[in-house]
């Protein structure tokens, strides 16, 4: 039977459609960059451990995404402001720390006492241009101790 040229149109029209949405299947989201910014607001410096956990993995090994004990320090340490700052903070920002994906993110202050691991579940918004993790280390009146918020504006 011999195919009408409308017939060969629509079939060749659906092959480009079906060719271009595996195209744009395979530069998924979760291909794109997640970064953490950790801001220290505090007058004096500040060490941080940060880790990002995939919480679909059951291995332990495999569910650590980024840790800052894979860097050549085992925590981070954020400098104060320095004189003459005008914004009166300082930021490390560490980019392409894991792909935009769901994660548990843990963080403690070391020396601010046992168990002070607290945990954020990092959930991507597809409607913001950028992906990234915030951590606030503040100073607490209060206890006279840092203290640090989590955040994903």
């Amino acid at each position: 039977m011999k195919q009408t040229r409308r017939e060969a149109l629509l079939l060749g029209g659906s092959g480009i459609a079906t060719a271009l949405a595996g195209c744009q299947e395979s530069s998924s989201s979760n291909d794109l960059p997640l970064n953490l910014t950790i801001t220290n607001y505090t007058p004096t410096p500040q060490k941080i451990e940060v880790k990002l956990v995939d919480p679909s993995k059951d291995e332990a090994s495999e569910a650590v995404v980024y840790s800052t004990t894979n860097a050549a320090q085992h925590v981070v340490e954020i400098a104060p402001e320095q004189d003459g700052d005008e914004d009166g903070y300082t930021v490390r920002r560490f980019e392409d720390v894991a792909t935009l994906d769901t994660y548990t993110v843990y963080a403690t202050l070391p020396g601010t006492g046992p168990d002070r691991w607290r945990h954020f579940h990092y959930i991507p918004s597809e409607d913001r241009g950028h992906y990234e993790i915030f951590i606030r280390i503040y100073h607490d009146e209060e206890t006279n101790r840092p203290v640090f918020e989590f955040d994903n504006i």
